[in-house]
């Protein structure tokens, strides 16, 4: 996981980052926040490093490896930072694979 240190005043470019921690503080509701501390979530890495149906042998092969080596793994949806105790959302739409608390089309909407 990458953690700027010095951000410009001006900011920068798109990177795909959020700030995990400043959406618990300011988007999620109270009510939203004791929904989302009681639920855990499957992450793994087989959506987000899935082949494309034109990759060659050996990299399904490598996927293939690499998804049986990486089995998926459960964790809060909802974390805290060991040093700082500021909670943040674990969750991104790469690696979570489902709301294990939730049925399939309530956890897609999460």
């Amino acid at each position: 996981m990458l953690s700027a240190k010095i951000i410009t005043k001006l900011g920068g470019s798109d990177t795909l980052w959020a700030n995990m921690a400043d959406i618990y503080k300011k988007e999620l509701s109270e009510e939203m926040k004791e929904v989302l501390s009681k639920l855990t979530a499957e992450y793994s890495l087989e959506r987000a490093f899935k082949p494309s149906a034109n990759a060659n042998p050996g990299d399904i092969d490598k996927y293939m490896q690499a998804v049986k080596n990486n089995p998926p793994a459960n964790h809060q949806v909802i974390r805290e930072h060991p040093h700082t105790k500021e909670k943040y959302v674990y969750v991104n739409s790469d690696f979570t694979m489902k709301i294990n608390e939730l049925n399939k089309q309530k956890s897609d909407v999460y």
